[in-house]
């Protein structure tokens, strides 16, 4: 559906997009101008925090991001990085595959996939 062009936060060997940054490219630092933005960010505190931020701040020169993140809505970089600019839709428990291809435990809790669109396409702030 979104024709990913950019996957900034991965590894060369799971990577979702032909163009992507991994942790030495550091992707957070790199331009996001024009890419349809996968962006599904290591889950630490400090890096989450950094990752949506710099989603909100590219909003409007990415063509669209996406991100899939812990549903977290009680935390301050929600509030000010997703919740004013970004539409949500919770997906539940995500089980991401270990590095031999079988499913990990289940999280401690839900995941959403988070929109990021220009504003000029979604009417103001929030759509």
């Amino acid at each position: 559906e979104w024709h990913f062009t950019l996957d900034p936060c991965c590894t060369h060997d799971n990577a979702k997009c032909e163009k992507h940054y991994t942790k030495s490219d550091n992707g957070l630092a790199q331009d996001w101008s024009g890419e349809r933005v996968f962006l599904n960010p290591p889950y630490s505190r400090g890096f989450l925090a950094r990752a949506v931020e710099k989603a909100a701040s590219e909003r409007n020169s990415a063509a669209v991001i996406v991100g899939l993140l812990p549903d977290a809505r009680d935390t301050g970089w929600w509030r000010r990085w997703v919740a004013p600019f970004a539409t949500d839709y919770p997906i539940g428990r995500v089980r991401f595959l270990r590095e031999d291809g079988t499913p990990g435990d289940a999280p401690p809790g839900g995941s959403v996939v988070v929109v990021w669109l220009p504003d000029f396409l979604n009417g103001g702030e929030r759509a």
